[in-house]
């Protein structure tokens, strides 16, 4: 029984591991054909179209798209008691699990507009945008902008949620001794981390820090129900998107 018990935490942990790999370079595995399409899409030659950083920016959300979709289907088929048993939860609880949805996206509205104010008083303007968030700002009015649009407001939501949530935080939590509260804020660390992609960025990291730990502890507070976050995710990618492209 305890090795089965071991077996089952050490296949938690490399599953998490081998999630996390994708969602860094997932894409790549998508990349040629990228290199072979978008050269006739744009009607540029090979090196000239790799040499068009912006067009090849945008063209990559059409990978990432893929790489998403496919570690959320592989993700189904392996977790996919987990996935039943969290929507029978939700049912179950549905007032409540909606009622944390809605007071959770108050909440993180109320906190982008605290943080919005605090970086205007410093003078930190919309020039200096995450590097994260002006990639996708300018994907946005790009060729691509249906395909940013899918993975910013349901695919990166759903997958990071997986990722973060249901396999990073239940790992601590079934492999560590660690407090719920420790493990919210080591989570939320690292979910603001992987955002904050160079060091002029860096400033930034409390935007992502206080989105990962509003999810993560209504996570907790939900029993560890994945669609309260997904919600949560889409709903708080969603109205940035709206209000860039409004």
């Amino acid at each position: 029984m305890i090795q089965n018990v071991n077996k089952e935490k050490y296949f938690h942990i490399f599953a998490f591991l081998g999630f996390f790999f994708w969602l860094f370079v997932g894409s790549v595995f998508f990349i040629v054909p990228l290199y072979v399409i978008g050269p006739k899409v744009s009607g540029l030659p090979l090196m000239e179209y790799i040499n068009n950083l912006q067009l090849v920016t945008e063209h990559t959300y059409i990978p990432a798209s893929l790489a998403h979709i496919l570690g959320i289907i592989i993700f189904i088929i392996i977790y996919k008691k987990a996935i039943i048993d969290d929507i029978i939860n939700f049912q179950n609880k549905f007032l409540k699990n909606v009622l944390v949805i809605v007071v959770g996206f108050v909440l993180l509205y109320l906190s982008n507009i605290a943080l919005q104010f605090i970086y205007d008083h410093f003078n930190i303007t919309d020039a200096e945008t995450s590097a994260n968030q002006q990639g996708i700002i300018d994907a946005l009015f790009g060729s691509t902008r249906g395909f940013v649009i899918l993975y910013t407001v349901i695919l990166a939501p759903i997958f990071e949620e997986i990722v973060f949530r249901k396999l990073l935080f239940n790992v601590f939590r079934n492999n560590t001794n660690l407090p719920m509260w420790a493990v919210v804020l080591i989570v939320s660390c690292l979910f603001a981390g992987i955002h904050v992609t160079d060091v002029e960025s860096f400033i930034f990291f409390p935007q992502y820090f206080v989105l990962a730990l509003i999810i993560t502890s209504a996570y907790a507070f939900t029993k560890e129900n994945l669609y309260v976050c997904i919600g949560l995710h889409f709903l708080n990618n969603l109205v940035s998107v709206l209000e860039i492209i409004l």
